[in-house]
């Protein structure tokens, strides 16, 4: 008898779980068909959209995708923004219509003869259309309707917005394509401006500046360069039929005289190229850009230009000192004519060059050194100084050596005045380099014998 009731219970759930289960899947499928019918484009993704066509009173815009990325065909051919081209199809396929119903007239809702006519083609085949016509007053909806079906409904007045474009937006205006969420996939920089050239490159991860000269360079720093340099968009396109700010004919002059190239590479990519010329007169230049020999010229302000033009000095590594604490066995700080020998003994302990059996405070040499060599270049303000007195730097006003145990190797900073206005931020340089930079210090690297030496019986 056990046994039955047990079956029977079996069954029974089996039976249960089978009706949950068949009624969650119309509940979804309801669902699925309520979100199916209030779809704006239900039919249509935008990932297989293969053209777009918005017609208005601003112009007709024809935007074909292609296999190096979507191209404006209509009015004028040209390169077409993708970012611009994928947000009106992220914004009309994910749109919602309301309030649908049948109409006689079309024209009391401004359909007769649309504000805006949008065609997508899909390459299924698939071929949506869309037409706006009035504003539905104190609602911020749109009148639309699908062509020729009789029906009226609402639509948000941002689907609007997004199709009432002039072309030139549609047009790419980016003068570099930055990835910023793969920027260790990039390769080398290169800037080239007359008599000065500049390569970095990244060496599996550290970029490294390879011209002039090889040097490390800040990660950090290279990072928000690029960044920055895929932020930049031109103002405009230069054409036959401009004039302002610049002629055609003085544009191609312009660029067969570079003022820079810039060339950006990427593993799996081909470079993208800039070449950058300059019109206008000095104080109020104006700059024009062509993108890998494109036939398209931009134009832009003084501004970007200097986004672009950096100097190797920008991209410099800030770290100023490659010995870690534990690695130094020699440290003297010298204040002018006061100085400050210490040796490490063979305790690992801090003695004064000298004089050994004065004692010294080891918790405060190991401060002190700590403080010094987390000390970071701020920025670099003059390559080649002709007069470094003028930095208090001739003589340096402090000077820090740090040797290594094994003596393989010793690191130097000379420091000299603070900068004006700035008492913190003081001008230095590196031992035997004669580049100034600034860094913040504060006055605990001041260092006497008598602040180092241990006060306690």
């Amino acid at each position: 008898m056990s046994w039955k009731r047990l079956i029977l219970a079996c069954v029974a759930f089996v039976l249960a779980a089978g009706l949950y289960y068949v009624d969650r899947l119309q509940a979804e499928k309801a669902v699925y068909a309520a979100v199916n019918e209030s779809s704006l484009a239900p039919t249509i993704n935008a990932s297989e959209v293969g053209e777009v066509a918005i017609r208005h009173r601003l112009a007709d815009i024809r935007v074909v995708r292609e296999e190096k990325g979507w191209r404006l065909r209509q009015p004028i051919e040209a390169p077409a923004d993708a970012e611009t081209v994928e947000q009106v199809l992220v914004n009309v396929t994910g749109a919602r219509k309301r309030n649908e119903v049948p109409v006689d007239s079309l024209e009391e809702y401004g359909l007769d003869n649309p504000n805006i006519l949008l065609t997508l083609k899909t390459t299924r085949g698939q071929v949506f259309e869309l037409a706006i016509g009035l504003a539905s007053t104190y609602t911020g909806q749109v009148f639309a309707c699908y062509p020729n079906t009789g029906k009226v409904f609402t639509i948000s007045e941002a689907v609007k917005n997004t199709l009432l474009r002039q072309p030139s937006e549609f047009m790419k205006t980016r003068l570099v394509e930055v990835d910023s969420g793969a920027l260790d996939s990039y390769l080398t920089i290169r800037i080239e401006q007359p008599e000065k050239q500049l390569e970095l490159r990244n060496e599996r991860g550290q970029w490294q500046i390879t011209v002039p000269e090889v040097a490390p360079a800040e990660n950090i720093v290279v990072e928000e360069f690029l960044r920055r340099v895929g932020m930049l968009r031109a103002a405009g396109f230069v054409t036959q039929t401009t004039d302002k700010p610049t002629s055609l004919a003085a544009a191609l002059e312009a660029l067969s005289r570079p003022a820079l190239r810039f060339e950006l590479t990427r593993a799996g990519s081909t470079s993208q190229k800039l070449v950058v010329g300059k019109v206008g007169s000095p104080d109020r230049p104006t700059y024009v850009g062509q993108r890998n020999d494109e036939s398209e010229i931009l134009h832009f302000g003084h501004e970007k230009f200097e986004e672009l033009a950096q100097e190797e000095n920008h991209f410099r590594s800030r770290t100023l000192f490659t010995l870690r604490p534990s690695d130094v066995g020699y440290l003297v700080f010298e204040i002018g004519r006061a100085r400050t020998d210490l040796v490490r003994n063979d305790k690992g302990q801090w003695d004064f060059v000298g004089d050994p059996t004065r004692r010294v405070d080891q918790d405060m040499v190991d401060l002190r050194l700590e403080l010094l060599l987390k000390l970071r270049i701020k920025e670099y303000v003059d390559n080649d100084p002709r007069d470094p007195s003028v930095y208090g730097l001739m003589p340096p006003r402090l000077r820090f050596t740090v040797t290594a145990r094994d003596k393989s190797r010793s690191e130097i900073l000379e420091v000299g005045k603070s900068e004006p206005q700035n008492v913190t931020s003081v001008y230095a340089r590196r031992g035997g380099d004669p580049r100034v930079f600034t860094l913040e210090m504060g006055r605990e690297l001041i260092v006497l014998p008598e602040s180092l030496a241990d006060a306690h019986f």
